[in-house]
């Protein structure tokens, strides 16, 4: 059996959802309304950023989506996942696992660029005063892909015989589902990525919402 908090704590179950998705809604017009420059400046993770103090980028580009396809595809998760994470653990433990779980997407983001990547694709690296280190090989991220992995993983693991719709369409056990989930960022992380979507983001939100299993289920 899992612990529960329901409702525990200053942020209820339905507030804490409600400000998830406010946020990453939010953010997803000022990417409208704000210079672009601004907003690549503080709501972007890049190498450029840590280097430059910019740390609060981690935690902001969690919330930040440009295209629209992109924000709907990750709050339908956020929703339907979310909405029981939050129901059994309460709402401060939906944001704490949102928020690591999208700072560790960051950072194996760039930890995929900057060393698996490059060894994937027989790369030689050569350090220079140009590139300052191997972590410069890695693009800007930014996409709630982690935070969410993190909560949708931790859900399956709570219910792995649930059913779920995949692609809406067809009935899958939800452990099937995440098997696939998981397999399809491996396949595309050891293919170069070819996709344009950020495996290592969503593995490593994934690797978040294992270790929350592990901690919270008692």
């Amino acid at each position: 059996m899992c612990s529960s908090s329901r409702g525990g704590g200053y942020a209820g179950p339905e507030l804490a959802l409600g400000l998830l998705i406010g946020a990453n809604v939010g953010i997803f017009f000022l990417w409208r309304i704000l210079s672009p420059t601004f907003m690549q400046s503080n709501f972007v993770a890049s190498a450029a950023a840590l280097r430059s103090g910019r740390l609060h980028t981690l935690v902001t580009s969690a919330f930040s989506q440009y295209e629209l396809h992109h924000l709907l595809s990750n709050m339908i998760g956020l929703y339907f996942f979310g909405n029981e994470i939050a129901r059994i653990f309460g709402g401060q433990k939906l944001i704490l696992l949102y928020l690591t779980g999208g700072v560790v997407g960051s950072l194996s983001h760039m930890a995929y660029w900057a060393y698996l990547k490059p060894w994937f694709e027989n790369y030689q690296f050569v350090e220079d005063e140009r590139t300052e280190g191997r972590l410069e090989l890695s693009k800007p991220f930014s996409g709630s892909s982690g935070a969410v992995n993190a909560i949708m993983l931790l859900d399956i693991l709570l219910f792995p015989k649930r059913i779920i719709y995949f692609n809406m369409i067809l009935p899958i056990p939800a452990a099937l589902f995440g098997l696939v989930i998981i397999g399809s960022d491996l396949w595309a992380a050891t293919d170069g990525n070819k996709h344009g979507t950020s495996p290592a983001a969503h593995l490593g939100g994934a690797v978040t919402g294992f270790i929350a299993f592990l901690k919270w289920r008692l």
